[in-house]
C-alpha cells in the first residue's frame, strides 16, 4: 500500500470517527434530499415536464453543501462548545426538504390532504418563528 493511500484512508477514517456522533442527523438529512428528488422527477414526469441533468446536478450540490454546513457546524458546536447549531441547520434544510416534498406529494397524488399539510406546516412555522415561508417563494424548490 503506498503511502499516499495509507495518508488519505487515515485522513478519511479519522475525520468519520470525529462526526460519528452527528451520523444520524447527517443521515436523516440526506435521506430528506434523496426522497425529494425521487419525488421531484416523479411529478415533473406527472406534469409532463422534462427532466434535466442540470437539476439532478443542483441536488446534488445541495446535498454535498448540505452535509459540509452540518459538518462544519457541529466541528464549532463541539469546539467551541457552544450551542447545538448543527441540529438547527440541519432542521432547517430538512424541513425545506419536506415543504418540497408535500408539493411534490400534492402534483403526483391531486390529493388536498398534501396542500392542507403544507398550509399547516406553514402556518405553524410563521407561529413559530414570524416568517411566512409560502409568501412569494412557493416554486423556489423546482
Amino acid at each position: 500500500m503506498s503511502n499516499n493511500l495509507k495518508f488519505f484512508s487515515g485522513t478519511a477514517f479519522s475525520i468519520f470517527g470525529y462526526l460519528s456522533p452527528v451520523k444520524g442527523v447527517l443521515q436523516v438529512m440526506v435521506l430528506a434530499i434523496l426522497l425529494d428528488l425521487i419525488l421531484g422527477v416523479l411529478a415533473a414526469v406527472k406534469r409532463g415536464e422534462g427532466i434535466c441533468s442540470k437539476k439532478l446536478w443542483r441536488t446534488g450540490y445541495k446535498l454535498l453543501f448540505s452535509i459540509i454546513l452540518v459538518s462544519l457546524m457541529y466541528m464549532i458546536d463541539k469546539e467551541m462548545q457552544i450551542i447545538e447549531l448543527h441540529k438547527t441547520l440541519a432542521w432547517f434544510i430538512t424541513g425545506f426538504e419536506v415543504w418540497s416534498m408535500l408539493e411534490s406529494m400534492g402534483d403526483i397524488s391531486d390529493h388536498s390532504l398534501f396542500r392542507l399539510l403544507k398550509t399547516i406546516m406553514r402556518d405553524r412555522v410563521k407561529k413559530q418563528i414570524g416568517t411566512d415561508i409560502g409568501k412569494d417563494n412557493d416554486n423556489t424548490t423546482r
